[in-house]
């Protein structure tokens, strides 16, 4: 490829992937992904060519079947993801496969190349693919959706929870980044768990003494500060013999006198901050009398033509507070072209507001994309229709609808949607406080990503085409914090939502105050 032509290439498709580079997390949708995957293609048949001239050069520095294995992987990786980039992303150690070679193994690749090619390799890999930090960015999100569901690295690996069987696929190399990243991370628990992955895949003549020592160190180490000192005796007793140039050898007699003094532990998994126990189905227990009360029925708006000829299911999932459920309030016409929208428009970094104001950037608090969509798109009218009809909410000081797009690990801690006192603008002290909030799922998730009620004990599947409702403020105009919320990381496929908010005080007919109002809009 010739020069030009390259840098052209790259601006091109630079562009488009830094879309989504804003944020802390890995989200990137299916569409960023394939021009990712589009430009690694170009850089392999660049690669081909640059083999094919080099050959000489490379075997006479004995790295010739180093390079091809590279690109025969890399070439059969890209292939396999670009035929269905959705359903390749879709689980995460495949999304992680795919980003970890996009960053560090084109690093690896980069080490090895003449240097003629290095440069063409650094182009790529620092503005098109973003470096190596979509693929720590996706061993994050690996991480956070073992932690919070407790899932072990071989059941990861195994395919649990509608994950696919990557037994056969992930190697000793992928598994110590993903070991690094959790180390990096000082998620001990689960580093030791991918470094042992790693040095039961990788301990053969093939692997590196270098890459044997460095496993062996970290391995030694996660399992120490994750509390099992026998096992961290065992694998640096492993090191020692070896014969492996290593300054964690010292460690033998430290771990010993360790072992001697305190004795064996048992090892227990370690509880992370801002852990989302109910993602686990953990403290989830309803009142007998709660779940007797819950109904079913159709709603026809009232006799509303729009809904006469065909009604919405509803269901009521708690009696008080209000959480209903319409299914099929949304059709597929007007999901698709809220996505399209969304795309085309950017999606932007998620906020989290709080009383010191917006945060951006909260990956501690929530991962993923956001829009707000303009009330003027063709297909917002026939919604509006159908949601006053069925709710006999107003969208009078509606805010516009909020799109979200949740990745692999794409989650929400627990929060109360109403907006506190402080972070009140201009706009907002007219309209007052989110009094009700409209949840619409925009697709089907085959695993993760449920809506938890914590305080009422209630779990919601994301379900395409259908919206929750809840009214986050009581009719006096106070927060009802039983409605706290949150949304468990996605541990397959991806999440599309959309929020509608409605005020309170443009619900005054909708939903007149009944008790004393003298809180209006008040945070307690």
């Amino acid at each position: 490829m010739s020069v030009p032509v390259l840098v052209a290439t790259l601006f091109a498709l630079a562009a488009i992937v830094n879309l989504a580079s804003a944020g802390g997390d890995f989200y990137s949708p299916p569409h960023i992904t394939r021009a990712m995957l589009e430009s690694e293609a170009v850089l392999l048949a660049s690669l081909a060519l640059h083999i094919e001239d080099a050959e000489y050069f490379y075997e006479r520095l004995g790295t010739y079947d180093i390079i091809v294995n590279f690109y025969d992987r890399f070439s059969e990786e890209n292939l396999d993801a670009i035929v269905d980039v959705s359903n390749y992303t879709a689980y995460p150690l495949q999304a992680f496969r795919l980003f970890n070679r996009l960053g560090r193994g084109w690093k690896r690749m980069h080490d090895v190349a003449l240097p003629i090619f290095k440069e063409e390799i650094s182009q790529y890999t620092e503005s098109v693919f973003s470096g190596e930090a979509e693929g720590e960015r996706a061993g994050s999100a690996l991480l956070r959706i073992q932690a919070i569901y407790h899932i072990d690295a071989r059941e990861m690996v195994a395919g649990v929870y509608n994950m696919i069987d990557m037994t056969d696929q992930i190697t000793a190399e992928e598994c110590s980044d993903i070991g690094s990243t959790a180390a990096s991370e000082q998620q001990y628990f689960y580093a030791a768990q991918w470094f042992e992955l790693a040095w039961e895949r990788g301990d053969n003549d093939e692997t590196s003494p270098v890459w044997k020592t460095y496993v062996l160190e970290q391995l030694s180490y996660a399992l120490h500060e994750s509390g099992d000192i026998v096992g961290a005796l065992r694998f640096i007793r492993i090191l020692n013999k070896s014969n492996l140039s290593s300054t964690f050898t010292v460690n033998v007699g430290i771990y010993a006198r360790e072992l001697r003094t305190q004795g064996a532990s048992e090892v227990v998994r370690p509880i992370v901050e801002r852990d989302l126990p109910q993602c686990r189905g953990e403290q989830m227990m309803q009142d007998p009398a709660v779940v007797k009360s819950l109904s079913c029925s159709y709603n026809d708006g009232g006799g509303n033509p729009t809904l006469l000829i065909r009604p919405l299911r509803e269901e009521k999932l708690y009696p008080e507070p209000d959480v209903n459920v319409y299914y099929n309030i949304l059709n597929d016409f007007e999901m698709e072209e809220i996505k399209r929208a969304t795309l085309k428009i950017g999606l932007g970094t998620s906020t989290v507001y709080s009383g010191s104001g917006v945060t951006k950037n909260s990956d501690v608090f929530r991962t993923g994309q956001v829009l707000f969509l303009e009330n003027y798109h063709h297909f917002m009218e026939p919604i509006r229709q159908r949601v006053v009809a069925l709710t006999g909410l107003s969208y009078d000081m509606a805010e516009k609808l909020q799109v979200i797009y949740y990745g692999i690990g794409g989650f929400y801690t627990w929060h109360d949607d109403t907006i506190e006192l402080d972070d009140f603008d201009e706009q907002r002290t007219r309209w007052g406080n989110r009094a009700a909030t409209l949840l619409y799922y925009l697709d089907d998730v085959p695993a993760g990503g449920h809506t938890i009620f914590p305080k009422l004990g209630l779990s919601v599947k994301p379900t395409k085409g259908m919206g929750l409702l809840w009214y986050s403020m009581r009719d006096d105009g106070t927060v009802d914090h039983r409605l706290r919320h949150g949304a468990c990381p996605v541990i397959a496929g991806v999440k599309w939502a959309s929020n509608q908010w409605f005020s309170y005080n443009g619900q005054i007919f909708a939903k007149p105050c009944t008790e004393d109002c003298s809180h209006n809009n008040t945070y307690e």
